[in-house]
C-alpha cells in the first residue's frame, strides 16, 4: 500500500539509545533484544528491588507549544511484566496525561489527567511477534517544556509495586510529535530533533487509460478527520476534473467540465480514522455518480469533462502543494469506461 503522511518533527533525542539522554528511576536497562525491525537493537527495562515504588524510564526534556496536542508513543513487548503506563508531562509532573496498557492481550486500560493536562486519544497497535505500539494524545495546557515517561506496572492504574531486580519488559523506538494522531516512527540518533518531510507522490500520467468516460476506484484509510485532501483525475487544472475530496469527515465527488463546476455529491459525516473505505466515482453520458462501500451515494446530471490524463494524490494542479491526501492508499484502479451501477456497487463492497 501507499502510506501518505504529513511532515512531522520527532522531538525526542536518542529515540532508541535509552542509555543516552534518558534517565532511570528504580529501574535498569539491558540491550540486545530483537526489535520490531527484526534486528537486535531493543532494550529490556527491568525493575530494581525497591518495594512499593514506581519503576520508571524518563526522556530528556523537549520544547513544546502551549495549549497544543502532542502524540507520544513507544514500542513495547511484555515479558515478566505485562502492564505499562505511558505519560506525557511537564518536568515537574504537575500537568500530566497518563494511560495504561495491557500487553498480554493488546488492550487499553484507564487514563489519568493531572493539572491542566487533557487527553483526547490513546490506543495500542499490534506490530506482530508480541510487539505493540502504544500512544497517547494530550494537551499539557500552558507548559512549554515536557518529557515522556514510561512506567512498569502490575495492573491497570497500578504503577507502584515491589520490584525484584529481574522482572521487566522490552522497549524500542520512542516518539513525541506535534499532532492529534501518531505517524510512522521517525528514528533520531542525535541530540536534537529530526523532521520528516511530507509525502508527495509524483503525478501519474494516465493518458493510456484516458477515454471519454472514466471510473476511478480507490481503497483507503484516512489518518485524520480534520484535514482537506484530494485524489484527483484531471487535465492538470480544475477546468476538467473528477476528484474524490475529503473535507474533514465528509467525502465528496467534485466534477468540472470545460471550466464549469458540476453539482457535487456529498456523503456527510462518513469518514473516521483507521476505517477502511472503498470508493468509486464515475462520469458517463450526461451524469456522474459516487459509490462508497457498496452503496450508491448519489447521481447528478452533468457535462462530460475532457482530457482527464493526470492522476494525483493531492490538488488537481501539480504545482500546488496543498490538499495532499493523508492516509493509507491500499489500491487504486482507473477504468477507461463508465462501469455500471451494479459493477460499482460490487467493486466497493467491503470484505
Amino acid at each position: 500500500s501507499l502510506l501518505l503522511e504529513p511532515s512531522r518533527t520527532q522531538l525526542i533525542p536518542q529515540t532508541e539509545y535509552f542509555e543516552g539522554d534518558w534517565s532511570n528511576t528504580r529501574s535498569s536497562l539491558n540491550f540486545g533484544y530483537t526489535s520490531p525491525q527484526g534486528t537486535d537493537n531493543a532494550y529490556k527495562l527491568i525493575s530494581d528491588n525497591t518495594a512499593s515504588s514506581s519503576h520508571i524510564l524518563v526522556s530528556d526534556s523537549f520544547t513544546i507549544s502551549a495549549s497544543t496536542d502532542y502524540t507520544g508513543s513507544i514500542f513495547v513487548k511484555g515479558d515478566e511484566i505485562n502492564w505499562v503506563a505511558l505519560m506525557l508531562t511537564d518536568t515537574s509532573v504537575s500537568d500530566k496525561a497518563q494511560a495504561w496498557f495491557n500487553l498480554s492481550n493488546g488492550t487499553k486500560g484507564s487514563t489519568e489527567e493531572g493539572g491542566s493536562a487533557t487527553i483526547s486519544d490513546y490506543d495500542i497497535e499490534d506490530y506482530g511477534n508480541g510487539w505493540y505500539r502504544i500512544y497517547i494524545v494530550a494537551d499539557l495546557g500552558g507548559d512549554t517544556t515536557a518529557v515522556q515517561r514510561l512506567y512498569l506496572a502490575e495492573g491497570d492504574e497500578d504503577s507502584s509495586f515491589d520490584g525484584n531486580g529481574t522482572d521487566g519488559l522490552y522497549i524500542y523506538g520512542a516518539q513525541v510529535e506535534q499532532g492529534s494522531y501518531p505517524t510512522s516512527y521517525i528514528p533520531n540518533h542525535s541530540g536534537g530533533s529530526v523532521t520528516r518531510s511530507a509525502d508527495d507522490p509524483a503525478q501519474l500520467d494516465v493518458t493510456s487509460l484516458t477515454s471519454t468516460y472514466s471510473t476511478l476506484y480507490v481503497e483507503f484509510e484516512v489518518s485524520s478527520t480534520t484535514h482537506q485532501g484530494k485524489i484527483a483525475l484531471s487535465d492538470n487544472s480544475q477546468n476538467n476534473r473528477m476528484t474524490i475530496y475529503q473535507n474533514s469527515n465528509d467525502l465528496m465527488m467534485l466534477l468540472n467540465a470545460g471550466g464549469s463546476g458540476q453539482t457535487s455529491i456529498t456523503a456527510s459525516n462518513i469518514l473516521s480514522v483507521a476505517t477502511n473505505f472503498k470508493v468509486a466515482v464515475k462520469n458517463q453520458n450526461g451524469s456522474h455518480a459516487l459509490f462508497i462501500n457498496g452503496i450508491k451515494i448519489g447521481e447528478e446530471s452533468s457535462t462530460t469533462p475532457t482530457g482527464l490524463n493526470k492522476l494525483r494524490f493531492g490538488n488537481e494542479l501539480n504545482s500546488y502543494a496543498g490538499q495532499k491526501f493523508l492516509g493509507d492508499i491500499k489500491q487504486t484502479l482507473l477504468f477507461p469506461t463508465a462501469l455500471s451501477d451494479a459493477q460499482c456497487s460490487a467493486l466497493t463492497v467491503e470484505g
